[in-house]
């Protein structure tokens, strides 16, 4: 046994798994507890989850509670519990760390204890395409009070969040975090099948209550969201596969219950959303529990049906704009004034 995660991942090799025995795991590190940088393979994956019986406990201080980073592949995270630092932090001093982009005289991106995510899949550091994060799982984990994102996938593929609890997240973040989220999805394959999988999970109560320093405006804070898979500078890297969205229970969140932004061949399938949009400031701009849309030309291909979708009075169940291709069969929309179909 090893006391530590990251130590047992560096003795790690294709095929093993690392169970997680009961304990209170706390990150040390600005960084985080945990970075991924090794590759299962198709055959044997790399598993960390927690023991049968067990119930570790996963703090995080850091930026991350785990990172997986390029050259990671076939990973799967299961059964863990991931919490943050949320209980511990003032509103008010996390609005002040927001906007600071100099301190001390060196360039600043903000604390850590105001922006740690639960789990954070990015690529974006990666030399080369194929090395960036791929086949990546995250099945059975409860991911809860961390002041930034609860599951971030950024630049990765074949990517599936299926059977996760996530809640009151990104509550204090400066860069418009979300419960569960993918951006700048990459093409490991040529695929145009169905390669991201969000299935099952229940997400609630996630929302940012300071502005994303980019735009100084309160934003995001969603259930789930599909962002930015759509290239417009380089359309040779526009994401082809499909995203499934589908059975999930997603409510009570800041922003969107589901989104789509810029971005294309994304179904929203046989979900139940309900009284999101919590945060004034988006529903004013008029924000849905199923959002799609973007910049100009916004999203397209997207596919929603048999959904379930009860909107607070101030917004609309579903909202679309900016966008083609959009097909909404077999839901039940219920509530709100500002519905658009």
């Amino acid at each position: 046994a090893f006391a530590s995660i990251q130590r047992a991942l560096r003795e790690a090799r294709a095929g093993d798994v690392i169970l997680v025995m009961d304990g209170r795991y706390q990150s040390t590190e600005a960084e985080g507890l945990c970075v991924v940088d090794i590759p299962g393979s198709p055959a044997a994956w790399i598993v960390i989850r927690a023991c049968p019986g067990y119930k570790p406990l996963i703090v995080n201080y850091g930026w991350n509670a785990f990172k997986i980073i390029p050259k990671a592949a076939y990973i799967e995270l299961r059964g863990l519990t991931i919490t943050g630092n949320r209980a511990n932090v003032k509103l008010a001093e996390a609005t002040a760390d927001g906007p600071l982009t100099i301190k001390d005289g060196k360039p600043y991106w903000g604390d850590p204890l105001f922006n740690g995510n639960g789990i954070t899949v990015d690529g974006r550091k990666s030399p080369s395409p194929e090395l960036k994060p791929h086949h990546i799982r995250a099945i059975g984990n409860f991911v809860f009070d961390n002041c930034g994102g609860g599951l971030a996938l950024i630049e990765g593929d074949y990517l599936t969040v299926e059977g996760n609890l996530v809640h009151n997240n990104a509550h204090y973040m400066r860069y418009g975090g979300s419960g569960i989220s993918t951006l700048d999805s990459v093409n490991f394959d040529n695929s145009p099948e169905h390669k991201i999988f969000f299935v099952g999970n229940t997400v609630h109560h996630n929302r940012t209550f300071v502005p994303w320093a980019q735009i100084g405006k309160i934003s995001d804070g969603n259930g789930i969201i599909a962002d930015v898979n759509i290239q417009k500078k380089d359309p040779e890297k526009t994401y082809r596969g499909r995203t499934l969205i589908s059975n999930n229970v997603v409510y009570g969140n800041g922003g969107g219950g589901i989104v789509v932004t810029t971005s294309r061949a994304v179904d929203i399938v046989h979900n139940t959303v309900y009284d999101n949009v919590q945060s004034p400031e988006l529903a004013d701009q008029g924000w849905g529990d199923i959002f799609i849309g973007g910049p100009k030309p916004g999203s397209n291909d997207v596919r929603v049906l048999n959904n379930i979708v009860v909107s607070r009075n101030s917004v609309g169940p579903f909202i679309f704009h900016s966008s083609t291709g959009i097909l909404a069969e077999n839901n039940l929309f219920s509530g709100g004034t500002k519905e658009k179909i």
